[in-house]
């Protein structure tokens, strides 16, 4: 008789056990994921708001004028304005959008949320001698994840925290 050669293989149900496997895992995984993208998503809007405060409060000591950090929290914007007095200085309170590239608004991920303490500040200003208005603008997503960042005024300190 001769021998038998058999050939060394995976059977149908090993394969679908390691199918399985590998899709328990995958189902595990995506959340955690979408939570960590949220969070990175997070983290930059919020270092995004920081330097372009910085801009703005650079900026308006260069020179010395008057900027603005304007804050819509409802649908969470933000946007940089500055007290134009030399093209119409008899108008008062007269702002306008920064020229170049900061002209666009800087927008959170969506599915975010934008609080600001106090609760009725939409507006911060940087003058030309380095004050800043108080304020802590707050930012959290869906997965309660928060950054926030404080703007403090004599100092002129901005910091995230």
């Amino acid at each position: 008789m001769w021998p038998r050669m058999y050939k060394k293989a995976y059977t149908f149900i090993e394969l679908l056990f390691v199918v399985l496997i590998i899709g328990i895992l995958i189902g595990v995984s995506v959340p955690q994921l979408k939570r960590a993208a949220q969070g990175f998503a997070l983290d930059d809007a919020v270092k995004n708001l920081y330097y372009f405060s910085r801009y703005l409060r650079e900026t308006a000591v260069s020179e010395g004028k008057v900027y603005c950090l304007n804050i819509d929290t409802t649908n969470g914007l933000f946007w940089g304005t500055f007290l134009d007095t030399e093209t119409e200085p008899d108008k008062e309170n007269r702002f306008i959008s920064l020229p170049g590239r900061f002209e666009k608004k800087l927008k959170i991920p969506s599915g975010s949320q934008v609080v600001t303490e106090p609760p009725d500040k939409t507006r911060v200003f940087f003058y030309p001698d380095g004050r800043i208005e108080n304020i802590k603008i707050i930012i959290s997503n869906d997965y309660v994840q928060t950054r926030s960042l404080t703007i403090k005024g004599a100092t002129g300190e901005i910091k995230i925290e």
